[in-house]
C-alpha cells in the first residue's frame, strides 16, 4: 500500500486558504470526498460554482516561473477537465507560495498539452514520479 504524505498540518493549510478565497469569492467552500479529484467545491446558493484544487509550495512564484511553469500531475489535470467538462463548472487550481497566493480558472482547456516526466526523487517512491503538465505562470493570477 502507497504511504499517505499528507497530513493534518496540510489539511490546515489547505482550509485556512479555502476559508480565505471563501471569504473573497462569496462563497462556501466544501471539502469533497476523497473520490474526486480535487480539495473543494466552492458553492453559492447551493450550487457549485466551481471545483477547487489547493497546493501548498515550499518555494517562490520565481522559482516556479524559473522552472517554465507550474508543474501538475496529468492525472489530475485529465479528472479535472473531465469533471469541468462534464458539468459546465470550472476549476480553480489555487497554488501557495513563499511569495504568495495564485489561481487560475480553468474554462477552457489545452487540447494538446506538452506532457513531461515529473515529480519528486526524494522519497524512494517510484510512484512519485508520473507525467505531468507544465501550466505557464502567465495563466496564474496573483491572489
Amino acid at each position: 500500500m502507497r504511504p499517505i504524505y499528507e497530513t493534518t498540518e496540510t489539511h490546515s493549510k489547505e482550509l485556512k486558504i479555502a476559508n480565505f478565497v471563501a471569504d473573497k469569492w462569496k462563497c462556501a467552500m466544501t471539502k469533497t470526498p476523497l473520490r474526486y479529484c480535487v480539495d473543494f467545491m466552492a458553492v453559492r446558493d447551493g450550487l457549485v460554482v466551481a471545483f477547487v484544487e489547493i497546493k501548498c509550495r515550499n518555494y517562490s512564484w520565481e522559482k516556479i516561473n524559473g522552472w517554465g511553469g507550474y508543474m501538475f500531475s496529468l492525472g489530475k489535470y485529465i479528472e479535472s477537465k473531465a469533471m469541468a467538462e462534464a458539468t459546465g463548472v470550472p476549476f480553480i487550481l489555487i497554488v501557495e507560495t513563499t511569495t504568495g497566493l495564485y489561481h487560475q480558472i480553468f474554462k477552457t482547456w489545452d487540447k494538446n498539452p506538452a506532457v513531461q516526466l515529473g515529480g519528486r526523487t526524494d522519497r524512494s517512491d517510484w510512484q512519485d514520479l508520473e507525467p505531468v503538465v507544465i501550466l505557464p505562470c502567465a495563466g496564474f493570477i496573483q491572489l
